[in-house]
């Protein structure tokens, strides 16, 4: 079993940096006053990179070790960046929400039925999870870990049947064209190798009134998604108030970004967008926009 371990600390909204998604958290570099809340190592067991889909439900053996605070993950499985309904028991939903004390491990069978894939089909599996997903958020100071993603190393799935025949709509977007310091603003120099950050990594922006939005977001307004990456289709998909919405894909080209127009409802608390980049890449994890308090 391939496990992710995971050392989650307070960071509060206001003046978070996000990090690389490949890169494990390294305790020693942040200050030691700094109180850890969660520690916990997740994965699934026993499986090969490549699951055979022959028809019969996939079947999933997620086990999760917690040895930090007790926590709630609410855990999604996407297919081609699509949100799959999965059993535990006899529960059907699009999530479901694992409690997990301190000191504890549970092993967790998880099955599906893929609502999308033809015959010969290669696509990928993402598995991530939301912290603390029942929690609602009233103000920024209560902000710090909730809703909060992480995610396990990709799979995929090869389908030697159909799947279900869901439709994935396209979701209205529009390129623009970066400036030459827009692009070099993605570009590293690190051990004499010069890179973009956009070689392999997505990014959200979110916009409003023209102003790059941090933490918070005002309600029944219009926000713009600025979205931008390696080339590909992509699923963007709404959190709104903990509920997940597909909203469609849209397309990332290379020195582009991709803009896309939305509002923010007048009962909408907590918001963030996730992007799964579809297709079959090893190399294709959940991006997660910063996560907002919405006012108004």
């Amino acid at each position: 079993m391939k496990v992710i371990k995971l050392f989650i600390i307070i960071i509060f909204l206001t003046g978070c940096v996000q990090t690389k998604k490949n890169n494990k958290i390294n305790i020693d570099e942040f200050n030691k006053n700094i109180e850890t809340l969660y520690e916990f190592s997740h994965g699934l067991e026993e499986l090969d990179d490549v699951i055979e889909y022959d028809g019969n439900p996939i079947k999933l053996n997620y086990r999760i070790e917690n040895t930090g605070k007790e926590l709630n993950l609410g855990l999604y499985i996407a297919v081609n960046g699509i949100l799959q309904e999965y059993k535990i028991g006899e529960s059907l939903s699009l999530s479901h929400v694992i409690n997990i004390k301190n000191d504890e491990t549970k092993s967790i069978e998880l099955n599906f039925l893929p609502n999308i894939g033809k015959t010969n089909d290669i696509y990928n599996l993402n598995i991530f999870t939301i912290l603390e997903p029942e929690k609602k958020i009233n103000s920024l100071k209560e902000y710090t870990n909730q809703h909060s993603m992480n995610q396990l190393a990709v799979k995929k799935i090869h389908f030697n049947t159909d799947g279900g025949n869901k439709v994935n709509n396209y979701l209205k977007s529009d390129l623009l064209q970066m400036t030459n310091d827009e692009i070099d603003s993605y570009v590293l120099n690190e051990n004499n190798k010069i890179f973009s950050i956009l070689d392999n990594d997505s990014e959200i922006k979110i916009f409003q009134d023209g102003i790059e939005k941090m933490d918070t977001l005002t309600a029944n307004k219009e926000i713009l998604l600025q979205l931008c990456g390696p080339e590909s289709e992509y699923e963007v998909i709404e959190f709104n108030n903990m509920e997940p919405a597909s909203l469609g894909y849209v397309t990332l080209k290379k020195d582009f970004f991709t803009k896309v127009n939305l509002k923010i409802n007048q009962d909408t608390k907590n918001y963030f967008i996730i992007l799964i980049k579809k297709g079959e890449d090893s190399n294709a994890y959940v991006t997660q926009s910063k996560r907002f308090l919405v006012e108004g």
